[in-house]
């Protein structure tokens, strides 16, 4: 009984990020690591790439320096933009730090800033269920894919396609 509560589990998991691809991407207000506030909305024509992360995700740091690398090569023709999840923005900024990573990092908001989401609440806007997750949002604001779970290469190769890149 366990074993099929289990596996219904997963398959309302993955229908619920299903329902997502295709539909316009929620709209969000998060600050960087820079305490600068990024609005999801401003980015409109060109993609996004949004990857959910935590630094104590062993997941997420072995799929860090492959985005990175592509963060690289794309340049300005997409926004790659690092969601972390919960946790003190300090420890993001550090561990982006350490690792040399320049992608935009989004953190939680500082104590009573208001009109400011904070990293679960869109984390639940994207009906994100674990770390990584990562996003693929059109330049016309469409999200094209989403993809739970360590993204390789050649799956990141084939949603960028997607996403017109």
């Amino acid at each position: 009984m366990t074993r099929i509560l289990a596996l219904l589990a997963l398959l309302l998991a993955a229908t619920a990020l299903a329902q997502r691809a295709g539909q316009e991407a929620p709209g969000f207000r998060l600050y960087d690591t820079a305490g600068e506030v990024v609005e999801l909305a401003q980015l409109r024509g060109t993609p996004v790439i949004l990857n959910f992360w935590a630094t104590w995700c062993t997941i997420c740091r072995a799929e860090l320096p492959h985005l990175h690398q592509e963060k690289v090569r794309l340049g300005a023709r997409a926004h790659f933009l690092a969601i972390n999840l919960n946790e003190p923005p300090e420890v993001a900024r550090q561990f982006m730090a350490d690792h040399d990573y320049t992608f935009r990092t989004l953190v939680n908001p500082p104590p009573r800033a208001s009109g400011v989401d904070d990293t679960v609440r869109v984390a639940r806007a994207y009906r994100v269920i674990g770390q990584p997750t990562t996003i693929f949002i059109d330049a016309e604001g469409i999200v094209r894919v989403v993809h739970q779970g360590f993204l390789g290469p050649a799956q990141f190769s084939a949603n960028l396609r997607r996403v017109g890149l």
